[in-house]
């Protein structure tokens, strides 16, 4: 966190909600390490990612609304994202294809809930929740659902651009009017 501190623009209030994220949100998610850690066989398959950073992800994933291969980048690339994720300036947190196995896991564990929990206990404990408001919805299968369409929806715009790749290398001579826009939109 000091590393990056002074890397952010003093002048952007958002950076201010990843530092709360990482102050304040990540600790309460690690407070559930073990729970999530038991999804994972470390006899078995490749390496586990942190999935404590993982449910980070998915929650910050869902926040800003973007698919996989955008928070894939941006835990590269954003150090907004490495704040909130305490990430090292010279790594990412993992393959984007990663999570989707992640919230699969998360799902057929059924620890759908915890982060949901950990955010709403985190914002109560800072204050922001108060015990005369209205009942807090305690189901976060929407939050996945939301991430999972997402993730559908980065499916079908590379199949398109596969598609359009293909379709380059076999049609000569003059194309369709809508050929420019769409190699503009999901090749360019």
């Amino acid at each position: 966190v000091d590393q990056l501190l002074p890397l952010l623009p003093e002048d952007d209030p958002y950076c201010g909600s990843f530092l709360f994220f990482s102050q304040t949100i990540l600790p309460q998610l690690e407070k559930y390490r073990q729970d999530l850690e038991k999804m994972y066989n470390p006899n078995l398959g490749r390496p586990s990612v942190d999935p404590v950073r993982m449910l980070g992800l998915t929650m910050l994933q869902y926040m800003e609304g973007v698919p996989d291969r955008q928070a894939e980048s941006n835990c590269k690339c954003d150090l907004r994202y490495k704040l909130a994720l305490d990430l090292s300036l010279d790594k990412g947190l993992c393959d984007y294809s990663s999570l989707s196995r992640f919230r699969k896991n998360l799902s057929e564990a059924g620890l759908v809930d915890i982060g949901f929990s950990a955010v709403l206990k985190a914002m109560d404990e800072a204050g922001y929740l108060h015990g005369k408001t209205k009942t807090q919805r305690t189901d976060s299968t929407h939050v996945l659902g939301v991430v999972k369409v997402m993730s559908d929806l980065e499916c079908a715009r590379e199949a398109l651009r596969l598609a359009l790749e293909a379709l380059d290398k076999q049609v000569t001579g003059k194309r369709p009017e809508l050929w420019d826009v769409l190699w503009e939109r999901y090749i360019e």
